[in-house]
């Protein structure tokens, strides 16, 4: 077995929960075995400000993302990669927690500075939450993702008001060509119905419990990586939940 497989085989360990896997990593780190669970009891300590700290969702780009699933192969073109499962998804259902204010930050390639904004959400497996996750949300996905608000807003500002946490919804990805003429890949956010057409809701209170706990906290974490990665005077003075100001500021 090579090193790139033991790795592997580790790496999988652990996210099974392995904790004699863990103490292989720590060990081979250095870290005595009397100390390890005063590290595993330290671990976030002076560390809130660092940045991103949630798995990220992507599009895969075919033979451009450089991304690997577990198996060591590449994800299919247009798909979904899970960056902590390392694993695939043709579209997510999902629970959107939040979305953070519009800001500007460089733009790949040299283009200059990009406006973008974040959303966090949980995937949903079998009925029910299991995998957080982060996106960064950008050029002609903005516009797919703000149609989507427009329409949670008919809810969330409804009576009775629906949290935005409670909507079940799908995100996919469908191929379009930018002005320059290149395809790329735009995420698209569709609230999920009942026979009925209206919104698919929360009906467990443990769950609507669990997806309330974790917005401030998923909050937290998108300003972090937001006054990183931007300067004050980059910040997007907009509300996160008026989609037509943010569209405004966009264009201006």
């Amino acid at each position: 077995m090579s090193n790139q497989d033991k790795l592997r085989e580790t790496v999988a360990r652990i996210k099974n929960g392995d904790s004699k896997a863990v103490a292989e990593v720590a060990n081979a780190l250095g870290i005595p075995a009397k100390m390890q669970a005063m590290y595993a009891e330290s671990k976030d300590m002076g560390a809130q400000n660092l940045g991103q700290s949630l798995p990220t969702l992507k599009i895969h780009y075919a033979n451009q993302s450089k991304n690997e699933l577990l198996d060591g192969k590449e994800p299919n073109n247009g798909w979904f990669f899970y960056s902590e499962t390392q694993e695939q998804f043709e579209y997510v259902n999902c629970h959107v927690l939040s979305i953070s204010r519009g800001y500007r930050t460089e733009g790949y390639g040299g283009k200059g500075m990009q406006f973008q904004q974040l959303l966090s959400g949980i995937i949903i497996e079998d009925g029910a939450p299991t995998k957080p996750f982060l996106m960064f949300v950008k050029g002609l996905s903005l516009s797919p993702m703000w149609e989507f608000g427009k329409v949670a807003r008919k809810y969330t500002k409804g009576k009775p008001p629906i949290p935005l946490f409670a909507l079940e919804v799908r995100i996919s990805a469908v191929k379009e060509k930018t002005k320059d003429g290149n395809s790329v890949w735009v995420t698209q956010f569709d609230i999920t119905r009942d026979q009925n057409n209206n919104p698919a809701l929360i009906t467990d209170p443990g769950i609507f419990t669990f997806l309330k706990d974790h917005v401030s906290s998923v909050e937290d974490t998108m300003s972090s990586i937001v006054n990183n990665k931007s300067s004050e005077t980059e910040l997007e003075d907009v509300p996160t939940d008026d989609f037509e100001a943010e569209m405004e500021s966009l264009n201006n």
